[in-house]
């Protein structure tokens, strides 16, 4: 119906009593269906590119999301509240048991421990690297597989309420996943517990291009494990002032990207992690404190200044 209307050649600035435009109403009323369409008909040029690789991303990612999940939303309410209480027993299971690993960490502080030792780091796991894993890794799985059935139960609720918790939980997965990454031995256990956030990751992105997860929950889990992280994999070859550049430039373009349609809701989200990082950083004394502070500063700049160029770009535009 929408795409009829819009063969007749409206016109696309009009608005309504409240001053609001098509798209706005759409993106009120958060139908991405229509958000799609009129981003198309208002900028064609743009809308033609990325529509191809989107369709295809959302064809296959909505087939597949379909396999897993149609008989979650076909379930009554009852069965829904139910499954809903083991989920959360079993978020609450899996965080307790990275709080408590087998045989406990190092205790002391760091003036007991000698200076070359690397593998008997304060707070870090007694356990092998590779019996660390064997124990951490079901755990996560058994954390990740809750955690998205969890969403994907919340399908259904008010979109408010719904986006509310989503948030909620976006905080939940990222204090379970810190709190692992804290006690791994420091090494190889470590690596491979970020794979598996990254892992985490890619599986909330899949979840948003099928509509189950709203965009913040996304940006927030992103805020942790950006593409830019993907240098600590080879930071021992390449310095931390050599990228912090380049990593803050990703940052910034990444939520940009992603956000750009949400500009109080992104710019909370990166003020807010920004605020974080700089207070984590200066409490933690940092060895290279300014660089740290200096690059949460330049993704904060880096949002702003892409913004203001967008803006620009649009008012160019319509004239």
């Amino acid at each position: 119906m929408l795409k009829l209307l819009l063969s007749c050649k409206p016109d696309k600035h009009a608005t309504n009593q409240s001053g609001l435009t098509a798209l706005d109403v759409a993106e009120q009323h958060n139908n991405r269906e229509s958000i799609r369409i009129l981003r198309g008909y208002f900028s064609p040029g743009v809308s033609n590119i990325k529509s191809k690789w989107e369709k295809q991303i959302v064809k296959y990612v909505a087939k597949a999301s379909s396999i897993i999940f149609d008989d979650l939303d076909n379930i009554s309410s009852d069965d829904r509240n139910a499954l809903l209480v083991v989920l959360g027993l079993l978020l609450t299971g899996t965080y307790q048991a990275t709080l408590s690993p087998p045989g406990g960490v190092w205790q002391g502080d760091y003036t007991e421990l000698p200076k070359t030792s690397t593998d008997r780091e304060v707070g870090t796991s007694v356990l092998e690297p590779s019996d660390f894993l064997l124990f951490y890794i079901p755990t996560y799985v058994v954390f990740m597989v809750t955690f998205f059935l969890t969403l994907a139960l919340l399908k259904t609720f008010p979109h408010g309420f719904k986006k509310t918790i989503q948030v909620l939980l976006a905080f939940f997965a990222i204090c379970f996943d810190q709190s692992i990454f804290f006690i791994a031995p420091i090494g190889f256990a470590s690596k491979v517990i970020e794979v598996f956030a990254l892992l985490f990751f890619v599986l909330t992105l899949v979840l948003f291009f099928s509509d189950r997860v709203s965009k913040p929950i996304v940006a927030i889990l992103g805020c942790w494990l950006t593409p830019s992280d993907l240098f600590d994999f080879v930071e021992v070859y390449t310095p931390e002032g050599d990228t912090l550049f380049l990593r803050s430039v990703i940052d910034g373009c990444w939520l940009f990207l992603f956000l750009k349609d949400d500009f109080w809701e992104g710019t909370i989200i990166v003020i807010g992690c920004c605020s974080y990082n700089i207070t984590y950083n200066v409490s933690y004394e940092a060895p290279h404190v300014r660089l740290e502070v200096t690059q949460s500063l330049m993704v904060l700049g880096c949002w702003f200044f892409l913004y203001l160029c967008r803006f620009c770009f649009k008012q160019c535009y319509q004239r």
